[in-house]
C-alpha cells in the first residue's frame, strides 16, 4: 500500500505503536456531494461556510466519521510533517471535538457495520 493524492481529513487518535513509530487515525473529508436527501446518514458531519472556516477551511465539506484510515505518521504518508504547521490546517475547538468524538462513539457503538478501515496499520503490529 502507498500514499495517494493529498488530502484533508480529520485526526481522531494517534499513539505510539509496539514498534516505536507513530500511527494516526483519520476520518475522512470531502467537498463534494454535500447534499443528502432528508437526514445526514449516521456518523457524517456537515460543515457550513462559516463552520469551514473558523477550521481553517476555504469550502463547506463534511466529514465522514464511517471511513478511516489508519496511517504511520512518516513524511510518505505526510507530506508536509517536516513543516513549521506539520501539515495542520486547521483546528477544531474541545467542545467540537468533543462532539465530533461523541458522534463517532455513537455511531460505532450503533452501527459498526458502517466503518470502512483504510491504511497500512490495521491488523499490523
Amino acid at each position: 500500500m502507498r500514499p495517494g493524492p493529498r488530502h484533508i481529513g480529520y485526526t481522531l487518535h494517534v499513539e505510539m505503536r509496539a514498534d516505536g513509530r507513530f500511527g494516526a487515525i483519520l476520518a475522512y473529508t470531502t467537498t463534494s456531494g454535500l447534499d443528502f436527501p432528508g437526514r445526514m446518514p449516521a456518523g457524517v458531519l456537515a460543515f457550513t461556510a462559516a463552520a469551514a472556516e473558523a477550521l481553517g477551511q476555504r469550502k463547506p465539506f463534511r466529514l465522514d466519521l464511517r471511513r478511516l484510515a489508519w496511517l504511520p505518521v512518516t513524511p510518505a504518508w505526510f507530506q508536509d510533517l517536516a513543516t513549521p504547521t506539520r501539515g495542520v490546517t486547521g483546528r477544531a475547538p474541545r467542545d467540537l471535538r468533543r462532539d465530533i468524538q461523541a458522534a463517532f462513539d455513537a455511531m460505532a457503538r450503533r452501527q459498526p457495520e458502517l466503518l470502512t478501515r483504510l491504511g497500512p496499520l490495521w491488523g499490523a503490529d
